[in-house]
């Protein structure tokens, strides 16, 4: 190997390198090689963050309004109250994500609790389902007060509402259930998290 006194390598020693010499291989050697990745994927940790603390304090006033002051205790606003619930716990299970991710899943029975809890996005379908259910319902009840706003029978009263949102819940999850059986530590591979068959166990 050939080094011209300005420190490059000689265009004939460049010829030679054998082939498993890539780009990838450069990358390892020179030790800057990651730090835009490191830097990237800092400034995404740090905005997911400003996300979810953002969105737990707004949901949060939207819950202590409601539930502080009498006037506010509505249908409409029940409803309200039933997405704000489902997205901070969007946002605490994402919160749970991003610190996890740091270090390996483990084995047994933690690790299987991990993968169907924490490192998949099953309690997220749960809230995505129960946002969209919730936001289903409450279109339903505006359009029948006003456009048909005689028609009590046809409103939600607010004494049966949280039977209204309790089934909304139960909905979500008996949807979402296959998943919280089916995702498991995969038992050939440490640290990965898939869809486990019977004959795999």
């Amino acid at each position: 190997m050939k080094i011209n006194r300005r420190g490059h390598l000689d265009a004939k020693t460049t010829q030679i390198m054998p082939p498993s010499f890539n780009n990838s291989t450069a990358a390892k050697i020179d030790p800057t090689g990651s730090q835009p990745d490191q830097t990237e994927r800092q400034v995404r940790i740090t905005f997911v963050w400003i996300i979810i603390v953002v969105g737990l304090v707004g949901n949060s006033f939207i819950v202590a309004v409601i539930i502080l002051f009498r006037r506010m205790r509505t249908t409409t606003n029940y409803l309200l109250v039933n997405v704000a619930a489902a997205d901070i716990t969007t946002l605490l299970f994402t919160a749970v994500h991003v610190i996890s991710i740091k270090g390996p899943i483990p084995t047994g029975a933690l690790g299987s609790f991990l993968c169907k809890f924490v490192h998949t996005n099953n309690i997220t379908m749960v809230t995505l389902l129960v946002t969209t259910l919730t936001l289903t319902l409450l279109a339903v009840e505006r359009y029948h007060a006003m456009v048909k706003p005689l028609i009590i029978s046809r409103r939600i009263a607010t004494e049966n509402i949280a039977y209204f949102i309790a089934g909304i819940w139960l909905v979500a999850i008996a949807m979402v259930t296959p998943l919280f059986v089916s995702v498991d530590l995969h038992p050939n591979s440490k640290g990965l998290c898939s869809l486990v068959t019977s004959s795999m166990r």
